[in-house]
């Protein structure tokens, strides 16, 4: 099994929440383990993604040194291989994670939890990192910067992620100008808060692989486009209910979208705040969208084709 799209930042156990605001000093919003989850995930009548983004604030108060990076690295690595995966790729913001510390220290902080996490399990993964929407471009060049640095030493690509509708994806032609200038691999946040537009400005800037994409169905000369370049969504089915995509989940076009012959992954997007794992998100479809085990393991062999890591 392999997830292609998550978010390191989504994704640490709540009892590590717990015990680094402890260590840290970080008032909580309750007493225990337990009490912290309403807080960390999101609730079933989640209205959009920007209340979904909300449940980043308290895991993003946590994650702001080096050595709670490292660590959340390490143990979801561990983690996923408990789950039964055998390749991952794990993406953050290290300008959201910097802290009193640079950019260049937390990337540094993730690579030693990743190669310990691949040391212990054998697994294959790689880190994306992300710049982010709203973020000054010097603060996002600077994240492009040390992919370029650290490509191949931990770190496989780019993205942007964050406030689509509110920062729209049109207004980073120059970050990306600047990404295929470097050779940098990237994939970009598109079709999920916004709509077809934000998903032929990532289309526009070469992205062969689109961070959700979902929102395609919307516009059918556009998906025929992304059909025929071979355009890889990284879907994240759970996440895309809770950030209300679709109104009602029967409409959710994944099935559509699979049998016009759109190259479909699924992924888990952020585990924790979507209370989700690989094998729930496989049965999430066979049970609502009727995909087969056999049609899964063929989106399965297209995410591993179109991964970052080679």
């Amino acid at each position: 099994m392999i997830d292609l799209h998550l978010h390191i930042d989504g994704s640490f156990r709540p009892q590590t929440i717990y015990e680094l605001a402890k260590e840290m000093n970080i008032p909580l919003p309750a007493d225990s383990v337990e009490g912290l989850l309403p807080f960390i995930q999101v609730p079933e009548d989640c209205r959009s993604l920007e209340e979904y983004l909300e449940r980043f604030t308290l895991p993003l108060q946590i994650i702001r040194t080096p050595a709670a990076v490292e660590r959340v690295t390490y143990e979801l690595l561990i983690d996923l291989a408990a789950q039964g995966l055998d390749q991952a790729e794990l993406r953050f913001a290290p300008k959201s994670c910097a802290g009193t510390a640079d950019q260049k220290e937390i990337v540094e902080a993730a690579i030693r939890g990743l190669n310990r996490g691949i040391q212990e399990t054998g697994m294959k993964a790689g880190l994306i990192l992300c710049a982010m929407r709203g973020n000054s471009f010097e603060d996002n060049l600077e994240t492009l910067l040390l992919v370029k640095e650290y490509l191949g030493k931990g770190v496989i690509a780019f993205d942007i992620a964050g406030a689509e509708i509110v920062f729209k994806t049109h207004l980073y032609a120059d970050l990306f100008a600047k990404a295929r200038a470097l050779g940098v691999p990237y994939t970009i946040h598109a079709g999920e808060g916004d709509g077809p537009e934000s998903i032929k400005a990532a289309l526009d800037f070469g992205a062969k692989r689109l961070g959700h994409g979902i929102r395609v169905y919307e516009d059918p000369e556009l998906m025929k486009r992304v059909r025929d370049e071979k355009i890889v969504l990284e879907v994240c089915p759970i996440s895309n209910l809770h950030t209300k995509v679709v109104d009602d989940m029967k409409d959710y076009p994944l099935r559509k979208l699979f049998d016009y012959g759109i190259l479909v992954t699924i992924n888990t997007d952020n585990m924790t705040m979507s209370n989700t794992n690989l094998k729930k998100e496989y049965e999430f479809i066979k049970k609502h969208y009727h995909f087969t085990d056999e049609e899964i393991k063929q989106m399965n062999e297209t995410a591993y084709r179109a991964s970052f890591i080679k």
